[in-house]
């Protein structure tokens, strides 16, 4: 009943829309989101609720609608592991490929970021992309060596070109 308590007080305090992760602290990002929890919350408020924890398909996605009535859902940390379950969900096809993404990603921040802030998050966005691609695991320790962009961009290609 939490949920719905700190909902009514999100939105007596003016909030136009409330996102509740389903999961707590000590759950972090394993377990079964609180299903309950957010329908209660739902139900308790008048404005948008989007529910949030363990969607990584179409099918999880359709579930969280159905067991909370909320009105989406939102992908957080797997969305760094899997930027194509946005086409997935919306079933719009995507011809990018993985290395297409991390390129176009590596050129936007290196646009705004210099090459220092660059390498480390495309170390880390790249990190969550190599998880769970067969063969990926060897290349880990290359990659949190690599020194420059142009090293970086040798060793995506390398990665994801197969």
């Amino acid at each position: 009943m939490f949920a719905a308590e700190f909902a009514r007080m999100c939105e007596d305090a003016g909030a136009d829309m409330i996102t509740i992760h389903g999961r707590s602290r000590s759950m972090m990002y394993d377990g079964t989101p609180c299903y309950r929890e957010i329908a209660q919350a739902k139900a308790a408020v008048s404005v948008p609720v989007i529910a949030n924890g363990g969607i990584f398909s179409a099918a999880q996605a359709q579930l969280m609608m159905e067991r909370t009535g909320a009105d989406g859902v939102m992908i957080a940390r797997y969305a760094l592991e899997n930027p194509f379950i946005f086409s997935e969900l919306t079933r719009t096809p995507c011809t990018r490929t993985i290395l297409d993404i991390l390129l176009a990603q590596m050129k936007l921040t290196s646009t705004y970021y210099d090459e220092s802030f660059t390498l480390s998050y495309m170390r880390k966005l790249t990190s969550y992309a190599m998880k769970k691609r067969k063969g990926t695991k060897q290349y880990k320790a290359q990659l949190y060596r690599t020194g420059s962009l142009e090293e970086l961009l040798k060793l995506l290609v390398l990665i994801f070109s197969k």
